[in-house]
């Protein structure tokens, strides 16, 4: 009985992998024609599909239809050589991308830490005198619009008084109304380093707080080749620009 019952299982597993073995093949003939360029595949299908039906006997059509996996690996090696260079432009830039996301919110929540003490004093003072903050519509990241804060600095309700006009003069010298726009940074409408607003730029790049432009520009053809190598070359700009903005001396010091 154990016997009839392991015959009985044993025909019908032959049976099913005769009916599966057509599926089978064009499967594998499927994934070696999915590693050709894309104008090809309908040919190389068409090609491989028919010389299967040619090749006698399963275990034959089963070794040629594997063969053709290893063939389709070995074939268009220039084109294998830009696909694999456009695969490694987009894992060096997604690197890039989070590098510089990961510095541009680690040094916008640092500084904001460090200037809280000082920004309420500011905002404290302001309040006294109208609004704390003034809006504008800038162009960032992918041509969207988004409110740029900073400190107000414009005469509110007293005016341009013994003590609030030089205040204000004070904050546009020193730029201090400018520090809300760490908020711009961490919202992700900017980045510590970029391009300022009115130098073109492309439309994946955000406007910058420190702009660019005091970074010596390196080629493309000169930057690394690597993806450890691209978020080193980051690094070293964002700490190349805060070195430059923290040791500027204004002209005739």
């Amino acid at each position: 009985m154990k016997e009839i019952v392991v015959a009985l299982i044993a025909a019908w597993l032959v049976f099913e992998l005769r009916a599966w073995f057509p599926s089978i093949l064009a499967g594998v003939v499927r994934v070696a024609v999915a590693s050709l360029p894309t104008r090809r595949r309908a040919r190389y299908l068409e090609e491989w599909t028919a010389h299967l039906m040619e090749t006698p006997g399963a275990t034959g059509k089963l070794l040629q239809a594997l063969g053709f996996i290893w063939a389709s690996r070995q074939m268009f090696p220039r084109w294998r050589r830009a696909l694999a260079h456009r695969r490694f432009l987009r894992r060096r830039d997604l690197a890039q991308r989070l590098t510089s996301r990961a510095l541009d919110c680690v040094i916008a929540i640092g500084l904001l830490v460090a200037l809280a003490p000082l920004m309420l004093t500011i905002a404290a003072i302001l309040i006294l005198d109208g609004p704390v903050f003034e809006h504008r519509e800038r162009v960032g990241r992918a041509g969207l619009v988004y409110r740029e804060m900073r400190f107000r600095v414009t005469p509110g309700r007293f005016g341009e008084t013994s003590f609030f006009g030089p205040f204000y003069s004070f904050m546009r010298q020193s730029n201090v109304h400018e520090l809300p726009r760490l908020m711009n940074v961490l919202r992700a409408d900017m980045s510590v380093v970029g391009p300022s607003h009115g130098a073109e730029r492309a439309e994946s790049i955000r406007p910058g707080l420190i702009p660019d432009a005091v970074l010596p520009n390196v080629p493309e053809n000169q930057r690394p080749k690597t993806t450890v190598g691209s978020i080193w070359f980051i690094v070293r700009r964002y700490s190349t620009a805060l070195a430059a903005v923290f040791t500027y001396v204004p002209p005739g010091e």
